[in-house]
């Protein structure tokens, strides 16, 4: 998972700094929970206006309506699997990401970053990593066959 800035609404409104007070976060839903979304508010004071999309498509549509339409409002943190990022980053509609603001970027694990959807992580840095797998219980099923 890759979080990126959508160029449309860092182009549209005036850059976010901490005087607005509101961060416009599009994410899938129940990514982020309420708690963390709390915590970062109180630290920080600036409230998180927080979206969800289901899809990578839905993302994309209402971002590209948003971008066509030449509406105000937008969002300043995206949340696109990697492949929508390539796609986004290839359709001018992320804005690169300033990396002189992101003072931890420089300790995020080398094997995460410059991936070949994103290049240079010139629009996007890694969030989460995960893998998937299918574990068997033996007690519950001692002849399921393994392969391999």
């Amino acid at each position: 998972m890759t979080v990126g800035a959508p160029r449309q609404s860092l182009s549209s409104l005036p850059a976010f700094s901490v005087a607005e007070e509101r961060l416009a976060v599009y994410a899938w839903a129940e990514y982020l929970p309420e708690a963390v979304l709390r915590a970062f508010t109180e630290e920080t004071g600036v409230a998180v206006d927080y979206a969800s999309f289901d899809s990578n498509e839905a993302l994309y549509a209402k971002l590209k309506l948003l971008q066509t339409s030449g509406a105000r409002e937008g969002y300043d943190v995206i949340f696109p699997s990697s492949y929508m990022l390539s796609k986004m980053a290839r359709e001018n509609m992320l804005q690169p990401l300033d990396k002189s603001k992101l003072p931890h970027f420089g300790q995020l694990d080398s094997a995460l970053l410059d991936r070949d959807f994103d290049k240079g992580n010139t629009y996007s840095m890694p969030y989460a990593f995960g893998s998937t797998a299918i574990a068997v219980n033996r007690d519950e099923l001692p002849d399921c066959p393994m392969p391999g």
